[in-house]
């Protein structure tokens, strides 16, 4: 396993997490958000059995891709974390917190939009 090593934007994020219960991130490249995030969710489901964290992805594939990423990135951590599922849009960890990865569903009133 190679060692995360932050960018300095991924730090200002991760300090925004850390300030701030809720925020919202748009971007229009590869910036390693969802990378620094991700790590963040797990760190924080490791260390406190009360937590809950969501991520709110366009559809059903890039859902199932960082659940996939989110338990390579628990396998390191084997010796210290284990999960307790085995779901798709639901991680949880066994005596500690949990991840959810939803799909984003806009309701218009007649029709069902997912982006």
């Amino acid at each position: 396993m190679v060692q995360f090593k932050p960018y300095y934007y991924q730090k200002v994020i991760s300090s925004l997490m850390d300030e701030f219960n809720n925020i919202v991130c748009v971007k229009s490249r590869q910036l390693g958000l969802t990378q620094i995030i991700l790590s963040k969710f797990l760190h924080r489901a490791s260390l406190n059995a009360a937590y809950s964290g969501m991520a709110f992805m366009r559809n059903g594939d890039d859902a199932s891709a960082i659940s996939r990423r989110a338990r390579q990135m628990l396998a390191g951590l084997n010796d210290y974390v284990i999960p307790d599922s085995d779901n798709v849009g639901y991680l949880k960890l066994k005596t500690l917190g949990e991840i959810y990865f939803k799909i984003v569903v806009v309701r218009v009133p007649g029709r069902m939009t997912r982006f």
